[in-house]
């Protein structure tokens, strides 16, 4: 981990608002590139569970509006992120109903790549509209900076992972098609069933993961 910086008299790990910017910055542009590894933000400029009571009850206390802002951009993100998940599966059906007709596994695979890179673009945009809007209210509640930034770092760990996943389910389906096409079953109800249990599971993950931020 980077080197901390100074903390003041009390103990508490100093975080100015020129860190801040900085780190959402530098986070904002590192969820939206290809990296594989979370963001490497300073440990001590996280917050702890351990420490996450205190810090989040004074923050209530602060500004009891404030809070609510957070939430609310918070809760955003996960109905975008929700929506995203299920692009990909109506994508899916639709490209095996197109499937059905022309027969092409070859365009199919084509489809599945571009839909993939069209998902990341997709992904940046949530990652670059919620992360304006947590900077804002960060920018305007310095004592909120703390709780965005750790919320920040995992929302864009865990919008990477849902790429990966996405990618990964395209790769499933496709290798599935073909499969199910060369031995004669009924692919077309097998694939939209596979696309539903992907969407619950992922649909599910997402539910569990933004309750976990509040």
């Amino acid at each position: 981990m980077s080197s901390q910086a100074a903390t003041p008299s009390g103990g508490s790990p100093a975080l100015t608002p020129e860190l801040f910017l900085q780190h959402m910055k530098a986070m904002k542009a590192h969820y939206q590139s290809e990296a594989a590894m979370p963001y490497d933000l300073p440990d001590h400029l996280l917050l702890h569970p351990s420490a996450a009571g205190g810090k989040e009850t004074a923050a209530k206390m602060a500004v009891p509006g404030a809070r609510t802002q957070m939430d609310a951009i918070l809760k955003k993100t996960e109905a975008g992120t929700q929506a995203l998940a299920k692009r990909q599966t109506e994508f899916v059906n639709a490209q095996s109903t197109k499937l059905q007709s022309s027969h092409n596994t070859s365009a199919f695979a084509k489809a599945m790549e571009a839909q993939k890179a069209e998902a990341k673009a997709q992904a940046n945009k949530q990652i670059d509209d919620s992360y304006d809007q947590l900077i804002k209210l960060g920018t305007a509640h310095p004592e909120l900076q703390q709780p965005i930034m750790s919320a920040s770092q995992r929302i864009g760990a865990f919008f990477t992972s849902l790429i990966a996943k996405v990618g990964a389910f395209f790769l499933d389906v496709y290798h599935k098609i073909v499969g199910w096409i060369n031995s004669g079953i009924d692919w077309i109800k097998n694939a939209a069933k596979d696309a539903a249990n992907w969407l619950e599971h992922e649909g599910g993950a997402i539910v569990s993961f933004f309750a976990s931020l509040f």
